[in-house]
């Protein structure tokens, strides 16, 4: 053999071995994400069954999914049809080409059984959720052969069909699968149940993970992993600025084998001697970039997430990848240090603590080296052996790297209540092409009991302590809780005063402002009362006096219900119970008497033929005593009072204009006869 070809063989075998270092960390001890299938009717077919969800597909986090059984060549082979194998009983080609397709029965939709295999033919099992999803089944169960469960997973070379692969897939043992089958020949009208409920621990914070690889030259893989950076990161970014999630990137690195160790193969796939090592990435020893490139970029993008983290905006990291996957590419050559250096800079991170400075001291010290033990450790805590992996309150997530799907197992994490629940959760049953919008309008819940804004606010000691959403970071602002308005106070300083709502919210509302009822007012608040009580229109009047004179009713009853409202809406503490409601004052023109029986009476304070005069308040003659009957019940002032009055003032104004004239003539006289004297001699004067 060529020294070439040996090299070649040892650089092929180095890989084989770096990727088989990496199965055993995770098949012997591999988590397998289960959950169950039921048979829920016919009560006589009931069966629980475990099953192994697939790595594919988009399984229901957090809920279950119901419906009818469907066995495709169970269904032809009773019904005389024809369909090959192949695509029938393992769904590897197109059953819908063969006119096999299942329909929603009763409003339930088709979850389909399928078997593995055939063992003599290549058949992927995303195929069979392709050609499955293709005839209308809403979920798909597969049987294996035996009764091992494992995680199915996507090829490594073909992924072209997988993102829009929405249904759930699951693996199932044999023994359970032939219950089933039998049970299905007895009665093809079988309802199931695939359950997602209890896959994910809840909590009030989620902690999840992310594992990648920085390099881009895996094909397909690399271009999924690019997608979902660019549309989850505003969701992560959401989750995290407001304090729901705990999240932590991950960069997978393997060990170089012993034997392969302080040799050349190893020294280009690894750093560190050999103890932090990823394979060549296009799997060419002789040409592009090496495994140890990767190992480097995963290393420096570790440090600029610790660093963004150290700053309060762990966030910042999902700025970066997107950027640096656009501008850092392998096939453009620009998959270098001065590339992910430019990329942290336009991202914001020369405002990180330390900006670029501390970057590449991070690199240049032993921290780095640090952190990248870390990282094989927590890899094999969580066990991560697929990449990209998820991994969410220490389970491994399953199903497609899907923005709406990931979202959904996330929120499934989380406590069932409203305070507890992140308002993008809304979202995680809208269309794929709404779910950025979706996201956009539900994203900012900073204001909810615990998070960011509401801390600050409530920490105000002006009053100024509701937490209001706000566009614009940090997306909240404090405003006046409701009931109250911002005023400045007199020393200049902003303070929330109360609104009296009775005077503002509460006139438009019946029950606040009718003849019989009050608004009360209370700090911050309102409240209506109604159907208040009239005492005095009660049979008993209150238990005041009450008489009729002379066809006319008079009562001591006074009803007190105007002071009761302007109490109320003084916000004064009273009640109907507490307040008196009613006096019993005897009316104008009668007096209160005494009495054995301590019973009130009254009397009219005018005897005789006079009346009281509720103009003046006195008691005066009536004139019309003998055709009225005299008595308080005439009223009004008398003809004879009336004229007199008249006439007297009539004398009195005619005497003053006659005094007024005497006293007028007798001044002008004495000014004349004092300006003629100057001029002529008066009789007087002659006298």
């Amino acid at each position: 053999m060529s020294q070439r070809g040996s090299r070649s063989w040892a650089f092929t075998l180095l890989v084989a071995s770096l990727v088989l270092a990496a199965l055993v960390v995770g098949t012997e001890s591999s988590v397998i994400e289960l959950g169950e299938f039921r048979i829920v009717q016919p009560k006589n077919q009931k069966l629980n069954a475990e099953v192994a969800f697939a790595n594919f597909g988009r399984p229901e986090y957090g809920g279950d999914l119901q419906g009818h059984l469907a066995i495709p060549f169970e269904d032809v082979r009773v019904l005389g049809q024809t369909c090959e194998e192949l695509a029938c009983k393992y769904s590897c080609e197109s059953m819908k080409a063969r006119n096999y397709t299942v329909q929603n029965l009763m409003g339930l939709p088709a979850i389909m059984l399928i078997e593995r295999g055939p063992k003599d033919h290549v058949c992927a099992f995303y195929d069979k959720a392709k050609y499955a999803q293709e005839a209308g089944a809403k979920a798909l169960l597969v049987a294996n052969y035996d009764d091992e469960l494992f995680t199915m997973t996507l090829p490594e070379d073909d992924d072209s069909w997988s993102y829009n692969l929405t249904i759930p897939v699951a693996l199932m043992k044999r023994t359970d699968a032939d219950k089933i089958i039998q049970a299905y020949d007895e009665d093809p009208l079988l309802i199931g149940s695939m359950n997602w409920t209890n896959n994910i621990p809840q909590g009030a914070k989620v902690e999840w993970e992310y594992w990648i690889s920085s390099d881009d030259a895996c094909g397909v893989k690399c271009e999924k992993q690019k997608q979902f950076a660019k549309d989850f990161a505003p969701i992560a970014q959401i989750l995290e600025q407001n304090g729901w999630t705990e999240f932590t990137p991950h960069y997978m690195m393997w060990t170089c084998p012993m034997q392969y160790r302080n040799t050349t193969l190893c020294d280009n796939l690894c750093i560190e001697g050999g103890e932090y090592c990823a394979p060549d990435p296009e799997q060419d020893e002789e040409a592009g970039y090496d495994g140890k490139d990767v190992v480097i970029e995963n290393r420096r993008q570790i440090c600029i997430y610790k660093q963004a983290n150290a700053s309060g905006e762990p966030w910042v990291w999902w700025d970066f990848v997107q950027k640096f996957d656009e501008e850092c590419s392998m096939t453009k050559q620009s998959y270098d240090e001065e590339c992910s250096e430019r990329a942290f800079l336009d991202v914001g991170g020369a405002k990180l603590g330390g900006g670029l400075a501390a970057l590449r001291s991070c690199m240049a010290s032993n921290e780095s080296i640090e952190y990248l033990k870390d990282e094989v450790s927590a890899q094999i805590k969580s066990d991560v052996v697929i990449l990209p992996s998820i991994v969410i309150q220490g389970h491994q997530y399953r199903g497609a790297l899907h923005a709406g799907s990931v979202l959904k197992a996330l929120c499934a994490a989380f406590y069932d209540d409203y305070d507890n629940h992140p308002d993008v959760c809304t979202c995680t049953s809208v269309p794929d092409n709404q779910l950025l919008q979706c996201i956009s309008e539900n994203g900012n819940d900073v204001c909810k009991h615990g998070k960011a804004g509401d801390l600050a606010c409530s920490a105000n000691a002006n009053g100024i302590t509701k937490c209001v959403e706000d566009f614009l970071p940090p997306f909240y602002k404090c405003g006046c809780q409701d009931g109250f308005e911002l005023v400045t106070d007199n020393d200049g300083n902003s303070v929330c005063r109360d609104i009296n709502e009775c005077k503002t919210k509460a006139q438009g509302i019946d029950d606040c402002t009718c003849e019989r009822c009050a608004c009360h007012n209370s700090v911050g608040s309102f409240k209506c009362e109604s159907n208040l009580p009239n005492e005095c229109a009660k049979p008993n009047n209150g238990n005041c006096w009450a008489a009729t004179i002379n066809g006319k009713r008079y009562s001591a009853c006074v009803d007190r219900i105007a002071e009761y409202k302007q109490a109320c809406e003084e916000g004064k503490n009273v009640t109907v119970s507490t307040f008196k409601m009613h006096n019993c004052t005897c009316p104008p023109g009668f007096k209160e008497t005494s009495s054995i029986s301590y019973v009130q009476k009254c009397e009219p304070e005018c005897k005789g033929n006079s009346v009281y005069d509720y103009v003046t308040g006195l008691c005066v003659k009536d004139a019309s005593d003998e055709e009225t009957g005299g008595g308080i019940g005439a009223g009004g002032l008398s003809m004879t009072l009336i004229a007199g009055i008249i006439i007297a003032v009539l004398l009195i104004g005619g005497i003053g204009f006659g005094v007024y004239r005497y006293r007028i003539r007798t001044y002008m006289d004495k000014e004349i006869r004092s300006i003629m004297s100057q001029y002529m001699p008066l009789e007087d004067n002659q006298a």
